[in-house]
């Protein structure tokens, strides 16, 4: 079951399930907007990776862990060849990230390449209203 609602600084937070239940945008530039209409308003901003936001963009990546071999990656692999390689983010590498926040909240994470964002990983309840590569590159213009 998908959660309608989360608890942030004492108050209830609709998720954008929970407002896309409801059939109507409100237009009151809801956080988890699922309509676009947030997005559109308040529009995306990018933070660079840096040593004080570190820890928080490490959250949003995949973890290493998370490549270890089973019997099913590895036969899919003897079908259909290796999995492109994962990403993961390092105090080497985090120049390559952008934290994306919407209405000050971050919102994703995203590795670039050059001026264009090429893979996103979410925060907990934003993957689900419309932020997308597409409307992050567009905004990176």
């Amino acid at each position: 079951m998908t959660e309608l609602t989360y608890q942030k600084d004492g108050h209830d937070v609709k998720t954008s399930q929970f407002l896309r239940n409801r059939g109507t945008c409100c237009k009151t530039s809801c956080l988890h907007c699922p309509y676009g209409f947030t997005l559109k308003k308040e529009g995306l901003k990018f933070l660079p990776v840096t040593e004080s936001n570190f820890s928080q963009a490490e959250e949003l990546a995949p973890d290493e862990s998370a490549t270890q071999n089973s019997v099913a990656a590895s036969f899919l692999a003897s079908a259909f060849g290796e999995a492109k390689p994962k990403t993961f983010i390092s105090k080497e590498n985090m120049s390559d990230f952008l934290l994306v926040t919407l209405k000050d909240e971050v919102c994703a994470l995203v590795k670039k390449a050059g001026l264009q964002a090429t893979e996103i990983f979410y925060a907990k309840h934003f993957d689900k209203q419309g932020i997308d590569l597409d409307s992050i590159n567009g905004s990176l213009v």
